[in-house]
């Protein structure tokens, strides 16, 4: 058995022999003690590093164009509207001022029949001086009497009732102011005003002083006289709250030292001299013009004739 075994091994190695030597007779043999060359490794080729394609510039973004904020419109500040100029009162040249003078008016007479005047013709007088574009005053409006046009004065002397009952109605028609002279311890009496109605009226008529107890003033001493003059006015004031600024002389009678006096109280004093009242005259001369019961209205024209 162990013949076998080494007779098996000896055939492998004689196998194996051989097939190294036929190996060996068929390589070339390098050069003794010669080391073999190693072929150098290519190196390899740069990877080409691929040349980026440009990125297409990016277009910008179009910035909305901003819209420019509107500034508020400033309100522009209002116009001044001018103060106009105050016109300048219209004024007239006034010479002279016509003033009426009537005692009753009434279709009932009694006493004098020529101080009567009828409620008719009354009324057509005031009628025609509305027409004409008469103003009628009271004596209070005479020192401003260049601003109005065609100024005339209406004026009652004494006091009577029917001044009330028949002129005042009229009067209000008409729209016309009228003066009335009162003699004081003439009221309330039968046939005068009664001191009740003196406040109805007041909005149209001026009361004005005649004396206390229409004497005739120049047969009076002169403190009389005096005493007249104050007295009616102190208490003419207190009945009317209006101030007295004029007289008109009983029967038309004075002198001098009652103008005097009279200049103590009062700014005005009227008579009964025929005429117009002229503005360069006395204001304690007043001239009037008397309306008697028989003048008609063509005889009343012509009286208001310069």
């Amino acid at each position: 058995m162990k013949l076998s075994i080494k007779i098996l091994i000896g055939i492998i190695t004689l196998l194996l022999a051989i097939y190294i030597g036929n190996s060996l007779m068929q390589q070339p043999h390098a050069p003794t003690g010669a080391l073999p060359t190693v072929a150098p490794t290519p190196t390899p080729a740069p990877t080409a590093t691929p040349t980026p394609k440009p990125k297409p510039t990016p277009k910008p973004t179009p910035k909305p164009t901003p819209t420019a904020t509107a500034k508020p419109t400033a309100t522009p500040a209002p116009t001044a509207t001018p103060t106009p100029l105050a016109t300048p009162a219209k004024t007239y040249t006034h010479n002279q001022i016509p003033i009426l003078y009537y005692h009753c008016v009434s279709d009932t007479f009694f006493g004098i029949k020529e101080l009567f005047v009828t409620p008719k013709n009354f009324d057509e007088q005031l009628r025609y001086l509305k027409e004409q574009g008469y103003t009628a005053i009271d004596f209070h409006q005479l020192s401003n009497v260049q601003t109005i046009e065609k100024p005339i004065l209406i004026t009652f002397d004494d006091g009577y009732e029917n001044n009330y009952t028949e002129a005042y109605p009229i009067l209000k028609k008409y729209g016309m102011r009228a003066t009335i002279f009162i003699a004081v311890n003439l009221l309330d009496r039968d046939g005068y005003l009664k001191r009740a109605k003196l406040n109805e009226m007041k909005y149209l008529i001026s009361y004005q002083s005649h004396t206390m107890t229409h004497p005739e003033l120049t047969k009076l001493s002169l403190p009389e006289v005096d005493k007249e003059l104050s007295e009616s006015k102190r208490q003419l004031e207190a009945m009317t709250g209006e101030k007295m600024v004029a007289l008109a002389y009983p029967f038309g009678k004075y002198n001098q030292d009652i103008i005097q006096l009279t200049k103590k109280y009062y700014q005005y004093a009227v008579n009964i001299r025929a005429g117009f009242y002229q503005l360069s005259g006395s204001a304690y001369e007043m001239k009037r013009i008397y309306v008697p019961l028989e003048m008609d209205i063509e005889k009343f024209k012509q009286k208001l004739l310069p």
